[in-house]
């Protein structure tokens, strides 16, 4: 800009020489130069005025050279310095298409972030409430268990039926047994202690065996629980099954009415929740069903 602006000047100047020289030639009149010649008397000074009138108009031609070159000179530098204006907007515009980018990123990255942090305590709490819920049903089964009836004389163990036994409601598993992914969060693995059984709402769910029901009221992750004592340290439980089910102290026999499919929860699968407990531990449901 600092050669632009010394060009600029340098035109106004050569332009105010011209100028100049332009009023003196005005002045001079209809002969111009030739005002000079017409003064002469003499050969002798005819030759001087020639002389002197060469050289005023090399003069004036050198002034207007420079002048046609200082414009040129300008005209140039100008044109440098609007294409580089225009490659600083061009510049400046993709700076800034940048760092938008940039912010966009950043904010894309601090959204990810703070669902990976949600679905992360989500996750924790998922695990944690299953925990507890597998506590909560291991205590209660303790508690059944240390009461648990011996087998009747006579009567047929459950055991002899291992591997034959009805399933309690006819559908596909759709939870199984053992370690299985979270499916709100597939890299997250849950042990599930029994089988989800797929059957819709009302379905009716049936004993798999006799024996006498221990519990049978709501238990939190289980929804409304029923619990059969087969005996001979044996135990089947029934859950997230509709209000209306078959009361504790109830004996049931072999395809007996437990109680009926509940509506899932909102993050349960639908389906009977169906556990076998041997021995106090939770055993696959595919050794004992047929």
């Amino acid at each position: 800009m600092r050669a632009r602006d010394e060009a600029r000047g340098n035109v106004q100047q050569l332009r105010a020489d011209v100028g100049a020289r332009m009023a003196s030639l005005y002045r001079m009149g209809r002969l111009g130069y030739l005002r000079t010649l017409a003064a002469v008397q003499t050969g002798r000074t005819f030759l001087r005025g020639l002389q002197m009138l060469a050289h005023q108009a090399r003069r004036d031609a050198a002034l207007l050279a420079s002048y046609e070159a200082a414009l040129s000179d300008l005209a140039g530098r100008e044109e440098a310095l609007a294409k580089e204006r225009r490659s600083v907007a061009a510049l400046a515009a993709e700076s800034r298409r940048k760092e938008a980018e940039l912010a966009a990123a950043r904010a894309e990255k601090a959204a990810l972030l703070a669902r990976l942090t949600r679905a992360s305590e989500r996750e924790k709490d998922a695990v944690e409430g299953l925990e507890e819920k597998t506590e909560r049903l291991s205590a209660l089964l303790e508690l059944l268990e240390s009461r648990g009836k011996a087998l009747a004389p006579g009567a047929a163990s459950v055991r002899r039926f291992r591997g034959a036994l009805d399933w309690p409601v006819r559908g596909k598993v759709v939870v199984p047994f053992g370690r299985v992914a979270n499916p709100a969060f597939p890299k997250t693995f849950l042990r599930s202690s029994g089988w989800t059984i797929e059957a819709g709402p009302g379905t009716e769910a049936r004993a798999v065996f006799s024996g006498e029901v221990v519990y049978a009221q709501w238990l939190k992750g289980y929804g409304n629980l029923v619990v059969v004592d087969h005996g001979d340290g044996v135990f089947t439980l029934y859950g997230r099954l509709s209000t209306g089910t078959v009361p504790r102290g109830q004996r049931v026999a072999l395809g007996d009415r437990v109680g009926t499919v509940a509506m899932p929860a909102e993050d349960e699968p639908a389906g009977l929740y169906f556990e076998v407990r041997d021995a106090r531990a939770s055993v696959d449901p595919r050794l004992w069903l047929r």
